[in-house]
C-alpha cells in the first residue's frame, strides 16, 4: 500500500512534467526551428527528467510497501502491545479533549 503523501508527490511531479512537456512542443512549434541546439537541450534534459522520476516512483512505492509490511508484520508479532498502545493514545486524546472543554 502506497502512502497518499507519496502518490500525491508522484503525481504532481508527472504533472509537471506534462506541463514541461506541453511548453517545450509550444516553444518548438512557435519557433519553427525543431532541430536547434537548446531544443536538443531540452528535450534530453526531458528525458532525463523523466527517467529520474520513474526511478524515483519505483523507489518511493518500494520504500512504502516494505514500511507496511514491516509495520504489518510488527502489529501481527506484538498484538497485545499494539492494542495497548491504541488504547494508551486513546486515554491520552480523551484527556486532552476533556481538558479543552
Amino acid at each position: 500500500m502506497v502512502t497518499n503523501g507519496a502518490e500525491y508527490v508522484v503525481s504532481e511531479l508527472q504533472r509537471l512534467l506534462r506541463e514541461i512537456d506541453g511548453l517545450l512542443k509550444s516553444v518548438i512549434n512557435t519557433a519553427g526551428a525543431p532541430g536547434s541546439a537548446a531544443v536538443e537541450r531540452l528535450q534530453g534534459a526531458l528525458g532525463r527528467l523523466r527517467e529520474q522520476l520513474a526511478d524515483a516512483e519505483e523507489e518511493v512505492v518500494s520504500k512504502c510497501r516494505q514500511q507496511w509490511r514491516s509495520t504489518d508484520r510488527y502489529v501481527r508479532d506484538n498484538a497485545w502491545m499494539a492494542i495497548g498502545l491504541a488504547a494508551a493514545v486513546g486515554f491520552v486524546a480523551g484527556k486532552l479533549a476533556i481538558r479543552r472543554e
